[in-house]
């Protein structure tokens, strides 16, 4: 229908201009437009969303995403926390931008300081903290969108084109300073549709499966070098080898916990010049050897916080390869020694002198 045929009561409610109402169905819809060239050469009209309808004797009724350019635009945006993070983290906005191209290295970007500052943020809200914030007064000449389809198409990209993303951390490591901590983290999932949620060993805790979640931060920067997802039921030992495997590591000193142990990832963690340091499991030969000598020959003091002691040490060689350091706080120590003696003299049943000599 004409727009030359709706009732003047109806177009005196169109709410700006280039919108164009249609009756459909008995109801008057409100419509964007834009003007655009036609095979003919000749000037016409090409209709955009919808933003609202218009009810007889009530006005226009906005949809829920509608805004104008007038009253209802927003004009008091969120600035001092999203400037602030976008200086501070300026360095990995340019590596985004050499890795990705240029509006798409702004959405992760924009996404991730809105993640940042506000914590959690649902999908579908983030639109609302991109409009309500100076990001969007940052990155208005870009053409990417904060919406939840938008964002469900990054987040999917991102999962499934991952070169520019094995490109992005790669920069990232050769850029570090070659010292890294690696680490897992549980994280609870109750997707229906989440193929790597599984039972894990944490499920008596959890009540729920899990994803295992793995990253590896430089450790004098505290910058996060790189992150994998895997599935609920893979250890820390089985999924490294992934790790290692996506990306070049030279003259790198890998930081783990035992979780890590294994004589398939020690060569790992020793290949192409690279080192490792981890603690050492006491059902394993290098411990065993280890603990044979009981001479310690160095001692240093540790402090942290209000807590000090004085540590000695020894080193054991056990291969070419690999030194077992074993450390033994004296203080603590003497304090064990005592209680030890103490129920002895008390008289506790399994305390014997036997047991002291071998416990301290």
């Amino acid at each position: 229908m004409a727009e030359s045929r709706i009732p003047e009561e109806i177009r005196k409610f169109r709410p700006e201009p280039c919108t164009e109402i249609k009756l459909i169905n008995g109801h008057y819809y409100v419509y964007r437009y834009s003007s655009v060239r036609l095979p003919s050469g000749k000037w016409g009209k090409q209709s955009g969303k919808s933003i609202g309808t218009i009810i007889p004797d009530v006005g226009f009724i906005p949809n829920k995403n509608y805004s104008s350019d007038n009253e209802d635009s927003i004009t008091i945006l969120e600035y001092g926390q999203y400037a602030l993070i976008e200086h501070v983290a300026a360095s990995i906005r340019k590596d985004l931008q050499e890795c990705f191209p240029l509006d798409r290295a702004a959405q992760i970007f924009a996404y991730a300081v809105i993640l940042y500052a506000n914590g959690f943020v649902h999908v579908d809200q983030v639109q609302r903290f991109y409009e309500q914030g100076w990001l969007s007064l940052e990155y208005k000449d870009f053409t990417f969108r904060m919406g939840k389809t938008a964002l469900s198409n990054l987040l999917d990209d991102l999962g499934r084109r991952t070169k520019r993303v094995v490109n992005y951390e790669q920069r990232a490591l050769d850029s570090s300073s070659g010292e890294m901590a690696v680490d897992g983290h549980v994280i609870g999932s109750i997707s229906d549709e989440n193929d790597l949620g599984e039972s894990g060993y944490k499920f008596n805790k959890l009540g729920e499966d899990q994803v295992n979640y793995l990253m590896g931060y430089d450790i004098n920067t505290g910058k996060p070098l790189l992150s994998r997802i895997f599935r609920g039921s893979c250890s820390d030992k089985e999924s490294i080898k992934d790790l290692m495997d996506i990306l070049t590591y030279e003259g790198t000193l890998f930081v783990v916990d035992r979780g890590f142990y294994s004589p398939t990832n020690l060569d790992l963690f020793s290949s192409n010049e690279n080192a490792y340091i981890i603690p050492v499991p006491s059902n394993t030969d290098a411990f065993k050897t280890a603990m044979e000598k009981t001479k310690y020959t160095k001692s240093f003091y540790y402090h942290s916080g209000k807590k000090h002691s004085r540590i000695e040490y020894r080193m054991v060689k056990i291969s070419a390869r690999d030194k077992v350091y074993v450390f033994r706080d004296i203080d603590e120590n003497e304090k064990c020694r005592y209680n030890y003696l103490h129920s002895m003299e008390l008289g506790k049943k399994g305390y014997t002198q036997e047991g002291f000599e071998e416990k301290k």
